[in-house]
């Protein structure tokens, strides 16, 4: 069994977010993928932890959303911005998560117009519609794909400067024109009645991470629960992997608790993919085929303001729990 968020959180921060949840109205834009669902589930542990009493407010492209905590007086919208909108304004919302974005080339945002409308113009509109308010909090989920070229051998810091150095791949250049772009609305728009955070995101593990897409740490496991070789073409590729419930606990503190312009949620350790495919491997019990294909690459961001936060019982046992996860689920 994978550990729950709100097992992985500090003590001290347990009161500052009971404090700022209880009675508070939060929404939700792209509630269902990755990063939405994982927070979604961290809000409904919060709340049956706490019994704090609070509204969710949660849209999502083409899927529906339960909420299963009876503290948690849920409303979903699917594919409706505009009753979605309606209803913050209704309900007089008092704090915004920015995830409606697809990820990057293979995932959806190949339609720049389209990615480019669900990031930019919900933004807006979640922006205009706190100025009507007189108050919103909001938090932009951004990424570390702002940075551009991933060949720094070093965490990209806070002020690392923006890479112009072009990646020769057009999808993703279109994704980090975006990201940059809502980063630099939020930040105009943040003042009185709206606080802005920007939170840049880098690289996460855990259940719910597609396994067939680009994640190397997800196609390890792919391979694992497929019983067949797992396959490292660039061995020496440095990734930073943050388990999704602290990455759903941090994103939470950073909008409910915090109040900095820009952060960074990522893992504070670094390692090479043959690192953790061999991790994987032992608790498989399957080979591991390295192969040198391509530049090794190194993605990972400071971890900053939580710094390092040690995963819950060591990543060997993470990496079975998911592994052993993927393989119950997939019969």
């Amino acid at each position: 069994m994978q550990p729950r968020a709100i097992d992985v959180l500090p003590p001290n921060y347990i009161p500052a977010l009971i404090q700022n949840l209880r009675g508070s109205t939060i929404a939700i834009g792209g509630a269902t993928g990755f990063v939405g669902t994982a927070l979604v589930q961290f809000l409904n542990e919060l709340a049956d932890s706490t019994g704090e009493t609070f509204r969710l407010i949660t849209l999502s492209r083409a899927t529906p959303l339960e909420v299963k905590s009876r503290a948690i007086d849920h409303y979903h919208f699917i594919g409706d911005r505009a009753a979605f909108l309606d209803a913050c304004l209704r309900l007089n919302v008092s704090h915004y998560f920015h995830f409606a974005t697809p990820t990057t080339a293979a995932r959806g945002s190949g339609d720049f117009a389209a990615t480019r409308d669900s990031t930019i113009s919900l933004l807006e509109q979640m922006i205009t519609l706190g100025k009507t308010l007189g108050r919103l909090r909001i938090l932009n989920a951004s990424s570390g794909a702002v940075y551009g070229s991933k060949s720094l051998s070093t965490p990209l810091r806070l002020g690392s400067p923006f890479s112009t150095q072009s990646l020769d791949d057009s999808t993703l250049e279109n994704y980090i024109q975006i990201k940059r772009e809502s980063e630099s609305l939020l930040t105009s728009a943040a003042g009185k009645e709206i606080t802005g955070t920007n939170a840049r995101l880098f690289a996460f593990m855990g259940p719910g991470l597609p396994l067939n897409a680009h994640y190397a740490i997800g196609n390890f496991i792919a391979d694992a629960v497929c019983s067949r070789s797992i396959l490292v073409r660039q061995p020496l590729t440095m990734r930073g992997y943050l388990p999704r419930e602290q990455m759903a606990a941090q994103i939470a503190i950073s909008l409910l608790v915090l109040n900095d312009p820009l952060i960074h949620i990522a893992s504070a350790s670094v390692h090479t993919l043959q690192f953790y495919a061999e991790i994987i491997g032992r608790v498989s019990r399957l080979p591991v085929e390295l192969r040198d294909e391509g530049v090794a690459s190194y993605y990972a961001g400071e971890a900053w303001p939580f710094g390092d936060w040690p995963i819950k019982g060591g990543l060997d046992s993470y990496l079975e729990r998911w592994y052993l996860h993927e393989k119950i689920r997939s019969g």
